[in-house]
């Protein structure tokens, strides 16, 4: 990684994330080589305590302590606690009762800090998981001029099965991703290429499914924006069975192709009217250029990743990020 600029008299920035969030980690490094006061809170901290008052707010992790006053700089890089609580049923029905209580709490008292540095402090990347939806995105791109693949959401096979006699093929998706490991096993949901004879085998009425338009793709594009900067990407998925369909299906020996890729300013402007009309100063934008160099807009992941196009394509994005965060102290 590159050295930032030398800042003197930097303040506090203090960055919003998870445990495992390498990106997070590069941007500290970068803001740290900078000479700036730079602090961390993961919201799946067990030791994370929490402190707010009128006028201060005082925090304790698992590997610090330290203050947030107003002239801090906070990055909501991953602050969002799951809504949902999932856990082994206790014996005893009250302990299951109070386990759910206390994480509703600890989840309200952490986004009481979120609304404390929101009152108080200079501050980026905020949006709401519990609101943000596919759909919107979907519907605010086409209003936005932009092409999306057809689409339905439904819960019943009739539906589904009058949505694939329109396509040779459709994809199916989840609204969120769902990953976690089990002993030796990791699972997650991937999109899945679908025909009309696999639908005519599910159940009459099932968990709702987001079904669109298989794209048959050429490459696919990951773009992300970062306040009014998008850093993109091709990633040559198609010509490997294990990636075609789903590139988050990594194929760790032999990993996909990617090469930086310059959007026409066209459509940066809209991608840059639709995450406006979203609400959004950041999020990694998936798209897909099919035979015939048509794009298709699929999503946007408001806290979406960069670090492997970055270090695949030389691109130093936490840099960037770095120092814009560190130029909001001027």
């Amino acid at each position: 990684m590159n050295s930032c600029s030398n800042v003197t008299d930097c303040k506090q920035i203090v960055i919003f994330s998870e445990e495992n969030d390498a990106s997070a980690t590069d941007v500290m490094k970068c803001c740290k080589i900078a000479g700036c006061d730079v602090r961390r809170i993961n919201y799946d901290d067990k030791a994370l305590k929490i402190y707010i008052s009128q006028e201060s707010v005082k925090i304790t992790t698992a590997f610090d302590v330290f203050s947030i006053d107003k002239n801090s700089i906070c990055w909501f890089r991953r602050a969002e606690i799951p809504s949902v609580y999932v856990k082994y049923q206790n014996e005893n029905s009250l302990q299951d009762s109070i386990e759910v209580f206390n994480f509703i709490e600890h989840k309200q008292a952490f986004n009481a800090l979120k609304l404390w540095v929101k009152h108080n402090c200079r501050y980026s990347s905020d949006f709401l998981a519990d609101t943000f939806n596919k759909v919107d995105a979907l519907l605010k791109a086409s209003e936005t001029g932009i092409q999306v693949p057809d689409w339905i959401v439904t819960d019943e096979k009739k539906f589904a099965l009058d949505f694939a006699k329109k396509y040779e093929f459709v994809a199916s998706k989840s609204f969120s991703s769902f990953f976690f490991q089990y002993e030796n096993s990791i699972y997650k949901n991937l999109t899945e290429k679908l025909q009309l004879t696999d639908i005519e085998l599910f159940e009459n009425y099932f968990t709702s499914r987001f079904f669109q338009q298989y794209i048959d793709k050429k490459y696919e594009l990951r773009s992300f924006y970062f306040h009014g900067e998008f850093f993109t990407y091709a990633i040559l998925s198609q010509n490997n069975a294990k990636t075609s369909i789903d590139f988050r299906n990594y194929d760790n020996d032999k990993p996909n192709r990617c090469v930086p890729f310059a959007l026409c300013n066209d459509y940066c402007r809209k991608l840059t009217s639709l995450m406006q009309k979203l609400g959004l100063d950041t999020g990694s934008c998936d798209i897909l250029v099919d035979k015939n160099d048509n794009y298709y807009f699929l999503e946007v992941n408001p806290a979406g990743q960069f670090g492997y196009g970055s270090f695949m394509c030389n691109e130093n994005i936490e840099k960037f990020i770095a120092n814009y965060l560190i130029n909001m102290n001027l």
